[in-house]
């Protein structure tokens, strides 16, 4: 593959303001959507996936997937066996940001569910997070969400010249963190497995606390030292995760593509020094910042405010008690 410079980060291309909705257009007329199917004009543009994909409302087996799926697993299951068959064109949803996927659920959810979001907490006063009852509850209308979009010039992959290298990176996908827990979890289980009668007694205490039975809690007693061996083993393994997770941002060195994650490893551990990292850090705020805007203006009391709420996809999976205002219609034939 040809090296691409650093004055080549950037794609030299004019879009008028009106390009996104020609281009939604285009794709409308072109593709024979089936009905059932909304768009979803993607604030990263066609700069890591395709601009537009369509998708479809939640099936029941798909809820049913959804909310069977344990804690750790929910996520997995929402891109898998949920968006994955949503998805009216063959695209691997696991392939795209996560931005991507907060701004897919909140448009599937406000059309098909509801447009508001109930009883959502913030800070009254955030100058004393700490303060008593400071916490109230707003309903968000998500018609009026802002979405930030990517910058026109922004090209993935991307190359930083470093130490007298060209290393072109990439955004990071929710495929690398699939990557990254299942390597994780393959490389720790045998020795986390020395643990699990720890693990139980501090799940116990833990659920004890939980339940405000401290006095129950604190007669709970376990090794010490196995608990330091045991926090020392889930730090390496944070820690490694994090490796695993940017070792995948890296495309290729000099020109050649690293294909194997083992590859991009070795590449992290002894090729890249920490200010290529700054400097991609700096690259990603200043061009690459995109997706739905976290901060929310609303009236209390005759008194506007703005507060920074957290959109985690999760948040936009329906139940079937889900408050709904989408129209329906019943037919009672003879």
């Amino acid at each position: 593959m040809e090296d691409i410079g650093q004055n080549d980060i950037f794609a030299n291309i004019k879009k008028d303001s009106n390009s996104l909705q020609a281009a939604t257009t285009k794709v409308e007329k072109n593709k024979n959507i089936p009905i059932g199917y909304i768009p979803v004009a993607l604030c990263s543009k066609d700069k890591l996936s395709p601009a537009i994909l369509h998708f479809r409302n939640y099936s029941m087996s798909e809820l049913l997937e959804l909310s069977s799926a344990v804690e750790e697993k929910e996520f997995e299951t929402l891109v898998n066996k949920a968006l994955n068959n949503m998805v009216y064109e063959d695209f691997d949803c696991a392939k795209l940001h996560i931005e991507n996927i907060k701004q897919i659920v909140l448009t599937i959810y406000k059309n098909f569910w509801n447009s508001t979001l109930f009883a959502r907490p913030y800070y009254i006063d955030v100058d004393n997070l700490d303060k008593e009852d400071n916490t109230a509850y707003i309903d968000i209308n998500l018609n009026k969400i802002k979405t930030i979009e990517i910058n026109d010039k922004f090209k993935n992959p991307f190359t930083i010249e470093e130490s007298g290298l060209k290393i072109k990176f990439t955004l990071p996908t929710v495929e690398h963190v699939f990557i990254a827990k299942e390597a994780i979890k393959e490389k720790y289980s045998e020795a986390e497995d020395k643990f699990q009668n720890l693990k139980s007694t501090l799940r116990l205490i833990d659920k004890l606390t939980d339940d405000k039975l401290l006095e129950q809690a604190n007669a709970v007693k376990y090794d010490e030292k196995e608990k330091e061996q045991y926090d020392s083993l889930l730090e390496e393994k944070s820690k490694d995760y994090i490796r695993y997770l940017q070792a995948q941002l890296l495309y290729s060195i000099d020109g050649k593509v690293l294909e194997t994650i083992q590859e991009k490893l070795d590449a992290y551990n002894d090729k890249i020094d920490a200010l290529a990292w700054v400097h991609y850090n700096e690259t990603v705020k200043k061009y690459a910042v995109f997706g739905i805007d976290p901060n929310y203006t609303f009236v209390v009391d005759g008194k506007e405010l703005t507060r920074g709420f957290s959109f985690r996809p999760m948040v936009f999976i329906p139940t079937l008690d889900t408050k709904t205002n989408t129209k329906y219609s019943v037919y009672f034939d003879d």
